[in-house]
């Protein structure tokens, strides 16, 4: 039959421990440091999807001779500018930082 803490009508055996329910399965207690690394992962998650934002909107382009011909109406699109130009730089900077040139 089905028992009573399996709900999924698996044979349970952990009746016939003392204390059973409460001393093997603490689901309901927050895990000690869970915070901390759910935090840091929700932080560094962030900081990496933005990067990755970045070098798609930059990288992801087609080169010039794959496309029409602009019209002499409308303005040709560019590189990035303002902040967006900034960041480009600074994170040029950052991955070249620890190079070497021996």
């Amino acid at each position: 039959g089905h028992g009573g803490c399996m709900q999924m009508g698996g044979i349970c055996i952990g009746c016939t421990m003392p204390g059973f329910p409460d001393k093997f399965s603490p689901i309901y207690e927050t895990p000690p440091g869970s915070l901390l690394s759910s935090n840091t992962a929700r932080v560094a998650g962030g900081f990496m999807r933005r990067m990755r934002d970045v070098s798609r909107a930059d990288k992801n382009m087609s080169t010039r001779w794959d496309r029409d011909a602009p019209s002499g109406w409308r303005r040709e699109r560019t590189g990035p500018r303002g902040a967006v130009k900034l960041l480009h730089k600074f994170y040029g900077k950052y991955q070249h930082s620890k190079e070497s040139y021996n």
